[in-house]
C-alpha cells in the first residue's frame, strides 16, 4: 500500500522563527496574548474520528482519541508531549497512556523547541518563553516543569537564543547567515542553571544532553558527563567514558548528534559527521554499537536497536546481530511491539519483525482509507499515530 508523504506539520514561518524570540524585527505587539503557566486539565482527550482512516493491525483493537497535537510527540515514562497550533499560538498538552489530558501550557508560534529530560526518575519538560523587554522586543527564557503535573521546577532561566538539542542545549542567536548558530549551552535538568558553555569552555563543545547525560568533544575525544557530577563538582573532571574521535574520523568541526533520542530516554545516542557517518553509542558504556549508519531506532518492547544504512540490520541486546539485509532508499516512520515502520523508495509503508527482520502486514489488505502511521509503541501497548498532519494517540489502558 502507499503512503502519503509524510507532511511537515508547522508552517514556514514557525519553522524560520524556531529561536523563541522576537528579534529585530518582530515587535511584542506582534505577538497575541497568551498564558505561560501550565493549567491542570484532568480530562479525558476525545475521541477520533477513524472512520477514513486505516489503522494499524497491532493497534486496530483499542480506541484512538484526538489530543490535538501538530507536531510530534515526545515521551517519557508513558507520558506524552506535543503542541497544538491555533491563531498564532501554539498549545503544548501532556497526555497520559490511558488518554487523560493531563494539563496544558500556551507559548508564542515562535517557541517550537522543547526538550524532555529527567532528574533521577523524575521527567522534566523544558519549554522555552518570550519575555517582552521596554524596547519592543524579547529575551527568551526556559522553565522545567515537573512532566505528570505540569508543577514547575525552575526557572525562568534566561538563554541567549534556541532550543538546538538534543535535550537541553541552547545556542545563541545566529551572528552570519541563516542556519548558524552561536556558542552552545547545557543546562541542568535539576536547577536549569548552566552546567557547561562553549564560551566560557572554549576547549570543548556540546554534543547533547540525553536525560541526565551529557556528551561533549574535548581533547580530540567524545566524552561523557553525569548531569549530577557536573553540577556538584563545579567542573568538568573526569569523564565517564571517552571515545578517540579520529577513530571514527569525526571532525571536530562537523560532529552533531541527530535528534533520535529527542522523542523517548533511549540507551543510545546518534553521533558523528553526516548522513551517512554516524555512529550509535551506547550511553552508559561508550560502546559503539554501530557505525556508517544514517539512522537509528529502538524497539522499547524488546530494547532492539534497528539501524539504517546501506543495510538494515536487527543488534541483539545481549551480543552480536539478529539479522542484516541490503536495504536502498529507506527511512524509519516508527517502532514498537518488535517491529520497525520504514517508508520505502515507493512510498509505500514496510513493517519488519526487528528479531527476524522478516516483512510482516502492516493493515488489514481489504480496508481502504488513509493510512494512520505509528510513530511509537510504548511496551504497555499505547500507540502514536500520525496522520496527515497531526498526531493522535491508541490508549492501552
Amino acid at each position: 500500500m502507499r503512503t502519503p508523504k509524510i507532511a511537515a506539520v508547522l508552517t514556514a514561518t514557525m519553522l524560520s522563527i524556531s529561536s523563541c524570540a522576537y528579534g529585530e524585527s518582530v515587535g511584542r505587539d506582534a505577538v497575541p496574548d497568551y498564558d505561560p503557566t501550565p493549567q491542570s486539565v484532568n480530562s479525558a482527550a476525545p475521541e477520533a474520528d477513524t472512520q477514513q482512516w486505516r489503522i494499524p493491525l497491532q493497534l486496530q483493537d483499542l480506541p484512538i482519541v484526538d489530543p490535538q497535537w501538530a507536531t510530534k510527540p515526545k515521551h517519557s515514562n508513558d507520558i506524552f508531549l506535543a503542541a497544538d497550533d491555533a491563531d498564532g499560538i501554539l498549545t503544548y498538552r501532556a497526555v497520559d497512556s490511558s488518554g487523560m489530558v493531563l494539563w496544558e501550557a500556551e507559548r508564542p508560534q515562535s517557541c517550537t523547541g522543547f526538550a524532555l529530560t529527567s532528574v533521577g526518575e523524575d521527567s522534566i519538560a523544558v519549554l522555552s518563553d518570550v519575555e517582552p523587554s521596554g524596547e519592543g522586543f524579547g529575551t527568551t527564557t526556559v522553565s522545567g516543569y515537573e512532566l505528570s503535573t505540569g508543577q514547575r521546577m525552575w526557572g525562568p532561566v534566561e538563554v541567549a537564543g534556541q532550543h538546538v538539542g538534543p535535550g537541553a542545549v541552547f545556542a545563541s542567536s545566529p551572528d552570519a547567515q541563516i542556519g548558524e548558530i552561536g556558542p552552545k549551552i547545557v543546562l541542568d535538568p535539576a536547577t536549569g542553571e548552566i552546567l557547561l558553555g562553549e564560551s566560557t569552555h572554549e576547549q570543548l563543545r556540546i554534543v547533547g544532553e540525553y536525560h541526565g547525560t551529557i556528551l561533549v568533544l574535548q581533547d580530540q575525544q567524545l566524552q561523557a558527563y553525569a548531569a549530577a557530577g557536573l553540577a556538584q563538582s563545579g567542573d568538568v573532571g573526569k569523564p565517564l567514558w571517552a571515545i578517540d574521535i579520529e577513530k571514527y574520523g569525526w571532525s571536530v568541526d562537523q560532529v552533531h548528534s541527530p535528534d533520535a533520542g529527542e522523542t523517548a530516554p533511549l540507551s543510545a545516542a546518534l553521533v558523528g559527521n553526516a548522513r551517512d557517518e554516524l555512529s550509535l553509542v551506547d550511553l552508559e558504556t561508550g560502546e559503539v554499537i554501530a557505525s556508517g549508519i544514517s539512522d537509528a531506532i529502538q524497539d522499547p518492547s524488546s530494547q532492539t536497536w534497528v539501524t539504517l544504512g546501506k543495510e538494515l540490520v536487527g543488534h541483539n541486546p545481549a551480543e552480536g546481530e539478529y539479522f542484516r539485509d541490503p536495504v536502498e532508499g529507506m527511512d524509519f516512520q516508527g517502532v514498537g511491539s518488535a517491529m520497525v515502520y520504514l517508508l520505502n523508495n515507493d512510498g509505500g509503508l514496510e513493517a519488519r519483525n526487528v528479531i527476524t527482520g522478516e516483512v510482516g502486514r502492516a493493515y488489514d489488505p481489504d480496508e481502504d482509507g488513509i493510512p494512520a502511521v505509528p510513530t511509537y509503541i510504548s511496551p504497555s501497548g499505547t500507540g502514536v499515530l500520525q496522520v496527515d498532519e497531526g498526531y493522535v494517540l491508541a490508549p492501552a489502558d
